[in-house]
């Protein structure tokens, strides 16, 4: 005789708990892992006596089978032995991230008398996730989210050698020094620093870690270090005030524009695609740029409305089409358009919220506030709350990942006495995850580059960094 079935498998079994049983109905009575299963047979044959036969030889009801999946370590995809006392699954436990569920297996077995044990060969591709609490499925197996530093928090993500605790992994140490880091900025593999009292040293580091080598110096007294994929920006107030740029590996910053004076209150520098903005404080606060590629400085309004009384944050931020900042009050975000300078408000406060942060994604604002994170669509979406907490008081974004990073004071909000929880958020409507807890004081030299979170801790002797 030779007979031929098709089993429809749904979720994971337990092997040991269906051995040596079988259904007159058709549907499995086994114990499940995670999942509801149910199976069917299709077709049997019988050659020997050229009729259909309901009968399986060797089985006591219907030849339905279930494809037993041991999903101990998580969803099991590999090959199945089956016989009339059950089925055990053999492969590997890397199919958990499947979405899908249940899976079909065909066997093909022969037996010329009724009572001899049938074998089949069955594949088994089943999705699930059989982890007992608290350990959750991974494509590792089952872990535990809390505590595991490959896994801290999410699948995947590891501490770069640090320990996971909460959900959250320890601040990494990249690099401490006895002179204090004054600036920071991301590109490519290498993390920039800036150091120096008189003159300024440059120095970069590998993102994962490894030995700080000095890409330049300047006799400028640089106040601050932005840039992008080529160069280096930055402005100097002592002296004679000036606005330059250098290439990313040195030797020195040019000036962008060497035929205007430029104002001893420069502040707050922000820059897109084509020009470097700044605030210039010597009547009102207007707002001036310059092209990256050097030639005249150019006045974008004369009053924007801009706060640029902050001296840890940027007081606004950049696009290629409008500028975003604070009112004076912290009571307020307005918009400027680049083009003709135009000043739209474009959100007030609640009552007692003062706006403290401001960060770009690619398609949204995203502001930190005394009482909340929230976003608003670019130019002029409806504000919406993403973290409905008091005390976030800095935010970075990077418009790649379309995530935003932000940091939560505990204890006094002033001078964040117990540390600060660091967050990653999914813009427009993801739930903010706790990469970190910080014990130090408020962080305010903080960069993203969409892997990574870099920080000066420590009155800036330290560089910590963190996997998002």
């Amino acid at each position: 005789m030779t007979w031929v079935a098709l089993t429809v498998c749904s979720g994971c079994f337990d092997p040991e708990s269906r051995e040596g049983e079988s259904s007159s109905s058709g549907t499995s009575g086994g114990t499940q892992a995670t999942e509801t299963s149910t199976e069917t047979t299709v077709v049997e044959t019988n050659t020997t006596s050229g009729t259909s036969d309901t009968d399986v030889p060797g089985s006591t009801g219907s030849a339905t089978q279930g494809c037993l999946t041991d999903c101990g370590s998580g969803g099991v995809e590999g090959t199945a032995t089956s016989s009339a006392s059950g089925t055990t699954c053999e492969g590997g436990a890397d199919s958990c991230a499947s979405t899908e569920h249940g899976s079909t297996s065909e066997s093909d077995a022969s037996s010329s008398t009724s009572g001899e044990e049938e074998t089949s060969t069955e594949t088994c591709e089943t999705s699930c996730n059989a982890c007992e609490a608290p350990l959750s499925a991974c494509t590792a197996g089952c872990v535990d989210l809390l505590s595991d530093p490959e896994n801290c928090g999410v699948c995947d993500r590891s501490c770069e050698g640090s320990t996971c605790d909460g959900g959250g992994c320890a601040p990494r140490l990249l690099m401490e020094d006895s002179e204090p880091s004054l600036e920071l900025t991301a590109q490519g593999p290498f993390v920039y620093f800036m150091q120096g009292q008189s003159g300024r040293f440059i120095y970069r580091i590998p993102t994962e870690g490894g030995t700080p080598r000095l890409v330049f110096s300047t006799s400028l007294p640089l106040e601050t270090l932005l840039s992008d994929s080529d160069s280096f920006y930055s402005y100097w107030v002592e002296t004679t005030p000036g606005f330059g740029r250098a290439p990313l590996a040195g030797p020195e910053f040019s000036e962008l524009d060497t035929t205007t004076a430029f104002p001893n209150a420069l502040s707050s520098l922000r820059m897109n695609d084509t020009h470097v903005f700044y605030l210039s404080n010597t009547v009102q606060v207007a707002l001036e740029s310059i092209p990256k590629a050097g030639g005249l400085r150019d006045g974008v309004t004369s009053n924007s409305g801009f706060n640029s009384r902050r001296e840890t944050v940027e007081a606004f931020e950049a696009d290629n089409t409008h500028l975003y900042g604070q009112s004076f009050n912290f009571d307020a975000i307005h918009r400027v358009t680049i083009a003709d300078g135009t000043v739209f408000p474009l959100a007030a406060a609640a009552p007692e919220e003062l706006f403290v942060d401001l960060a770009l994604t690619e398609d949204h604002l995203v502001f930190a506030s005394n009482q909340r994170l929230g976003i608003l669509e670019k130019p002029d979406g409806t504000v919406q709350t993403l973290y409905d907490e008091d005390n976030v008081y800095r935010v970075v974004a990077d418009a790649a990942s379309s995530s935003a990073i932000f940091l939560q004071a505990l204890g006094d909000p002033e001078t964040c006495s117990d540390g600060s929880n660091l967050y990653v958020v999914e813009v427009p409507s993801g739930e903010p995850r706790r990469l970190a807890t910080i014990d130090d004081g408020c962080i305010h030299k903080i960069i993203y580059d969409g892997s990574r979170v870099f920080w000066l801790s420590n009155d800036g002797l330290s560089l910590m960094a963190v996997n998002r």
